[in-house]
């Protein structure tokens, strides 16, 4: 995790439960010096749907580098392939990283939704 702050709300009622959605931002870039490398970047943040005071307030970002073995396919199916498997890898690490460290928090633990990442827009990962 490049960049993880979770606060507890201490205005939180547990007796007004919340919604919450998720907003995200997906970057991938090949690495310059290595050949078949590609750097994935994936930027969470919570979306309010409600609102009353949420229970935490979060933003994650998750950076993966990824290879491509094979040169039989163009750089654009390759780019593709990479931003859709890597962001379910990195997603997926997230999920589990917000949930172990919720879960020690004051209030209950929270746990993004499953996401399919087959037609996310992508942008170009920055630093």
């Amino acid at each position: 995790m490049a960049d993880s702050p979770i606060i507890a709300n201490p205005s939180f009622s547990v007796n007004n439960p919340r919604r919450h959605g998720v907003q995200m931002q997906l970057g991938r870039a090949t690495v310059d010096d290595s050949p078949g490398v590609w750097r994935v970047s994936l930027d969470i943040r919570q979306k309010d749907i409600d609102e009353e005071a949420p229970r935490y307030r979060f933003r994650l970002r998750i950076i993966g580098f990824f290879r491509w073995c094979s040169e039989e396919q163009l750089e654009d199916e390759v780019a593709h392939i990479v931003a859709v498997n890597g962001a379910s890898i990195l997603y997926s690490s997230a999920r589990e990283y917000l949930l172990m460290i919720t879960s020690r928090a004051p209030w209950v633990q929270l746990s993004l939704p499953t996401m399919s990442f087959a037609d996310v827009a992508v942008t170009p990962a920055s630093e």
